[in-house]
């Protein structure tokens, strides 16, 4: 019994010890700060890959509307690993509404950097478990390699020889939004008009996408699908056009933000790539957005909230990069 309580104790040691230090290893996005929120702390709850952090500010909405947003996004998310982030946020939180951003769910096969996005910042559980199992699935890796997808450690144990001071601050995530040089940069794209027609999308997404509608039946979430204003092929946007549909047949709502009213997106000035917002599109799109979600849902208001303090100190920081990036000032830009 003695050497049992010693075998307890010495992993209860590892344990703390491997979360604290080998937490600097793992790969950082907008999934990891989704845990620093208080539990059932936040409004809205959006799922989606990188156009739902780079598009939406969370802390611009609630400088100028008072709600709070836990984002959980992460770049090219796969479209299997939905149901499962949808899973975790409400184990958490107990948002008005979910947005899911689909911009990209038509996207297979998936490769194992864009699974570990996931994958390696989820906390360990069975949703865990169950998310890793099911990209695997749908993913390119040998089977050979899934161990390293169940025990990160074996992929990240030497972690330590690129150590940098973004392993302990990442300046371009905060709060679940994405700000860096690109950000501020300006890219003259040509404006399109949606392509009406229809494209199938793979057996997999089909697959994929009924497994997720099955799961909203059942836990019967208050739930948004939205498509962002990017720049897209013929085909992508007819793909899009069957998720949609199939979406919109089981009684769930699809919302093309390029047509959100006063967004006024212009393709010469607000896009860093073809695939992301800057800084200017970032502002409209919240600003846009944020109003039809406070027009909808009447969202409480907590800027006079002391247990909201995080979200107006991290603006602080947010503003501050931005002036280190640019030297110019925030509040300027708002204006």
């Amino acid at each position: 019994m003695k050497k049992l309580g010693k075998v307890i104790i010495f992993l209860i040691i590892f344990g703390i010890i491997w979360k604290v230090v080998f937490n600097v290893f793992w790969y950082k996005n907008p999934i990891t700060q989704f845990y620093d929120e208080p539990k059932n702390s936040v409004d809205i709850v959006y799922v989606g890959a990188s156009n739902a952090y780079t598009h939406y500010n969370g802390m611009l909405a609630f400088q100028e509307y008072g709600f709070a947003t836990g984002m959980l996004a992460g770049g090219n998310l796969p479209p299997s690993a939905i149901k499962f982030l949808l899973e975790e946020a409400s184990k958490y939180q107990n948002p008005y509404v979910y947005i899911v951003d689909i911009s990209v769910a038509y996207l297979l096969p998936e490769d194992g950097a864009i699974i570990r996005r996931v994958t390696d910042t989820l906390k360990f559980s069975a949703n865990k478990l169950d998310a890793t199992k099911t990209m695997l699935k749908y993913a390119d890796v040998a089977k050979k390699d899934y161990i390293n997808y169940y025990l990160s450690f074996l992929f990240y144990h030497n972690g330590w020889k690129n150590i940098s001071a973004s392993s302990f601050v990442d300046e371009e995530i905060i709060k679940g939004h994405y700000l860096s040089e690109n950000t501020i940069k300006i890219k003259y794209l040509k404006p399109y008009e949606w392509n009406p027609e229809y494209v199938d999308v793979s057996p997999e997404i089909k697959e994929i996408f009924q497994d997720l509608i099955n799961y909203l039946k059942k836990k019967k979430l208050e739930i948004i699908f939205t498509i962002a204003p990017r720049i897209y092929t013929d085909e992508e946007m007819g793909q899009l056009n069957t998720l949609t549909k199939m979406l919109n047949d089981n009684g769930f709502e699809v919302i093309n933000t390029r047509d959100l009213e006063n967004l006024d997106i212009k393709y010469d000035h607000d896009f860093y790539n073809p695939a992301h917002l800057n800084i200017y599109g970032t502002i409209k799109y919240t600003r846009a957005f944020s109003e039809f979600l406070q027009a909808r849902y009447d969202l409480p208001d907590h800027r006079n909230d002391k247990k909201y303090n995080s979200w107006n100190t991290e603006y602080e920081r947010y503003k501050n990069v931005y002036h280190k990036l640019t030297n110019k000032n925030y509040e300027d830009l708002l204006k």
